[in-house]
């Protein structure tokens, strides 16, 4: 039986980017919607629902009119696979950056 290569740190730290980037994506439109997305993505980890999860995926990518990165071909080649590149990319999809969130809540006070 091959042993399966896990994904490189520099990989898992771009699919973490591009969840980054679908969150700016929804900047304009409706914040609020990416904390629902990200926590349905995290019940479909949990149950190692991979078309569920793809499904919403496809359909936040399409709200934002933006393209699909490719590697998220790769989360049907096993569970592992799945695993590191949905819980990345949710990572990703609820991050903040530090520095950037700090300014404004002293711009608040």
């Amino acid at each position: 039986m091959a042993e399966e290569k896990l994904i490189d740190s520099t990989a898992i730290a771009d699919i973490r980017k591009q969840g980054y980037f679908l969150q700016k994506a929804y900047e304009g439109n409706n914040v609020k919607k990416v904390n629902g997305i990200a926590l349905k993505l995290l019940d479909d980890l949990r149950a190692n629902n991979r078309d569920l999860f793809m499904n919403r995926v496809l359909n936040s990518y399409m709200y934002a009119n933006k393209p699909i990165p490719h590697f998220f071909d790769q989360i049907f080649d096993s569970d592992e696979r799945f695993q590191e590149i949905g819980l990345a990319f949710t990572a990703g999809l609820i991050a903040v950056i530090p520095g950037k969130n700090e300014g404004k809540n002293k711009e608040a006070e």
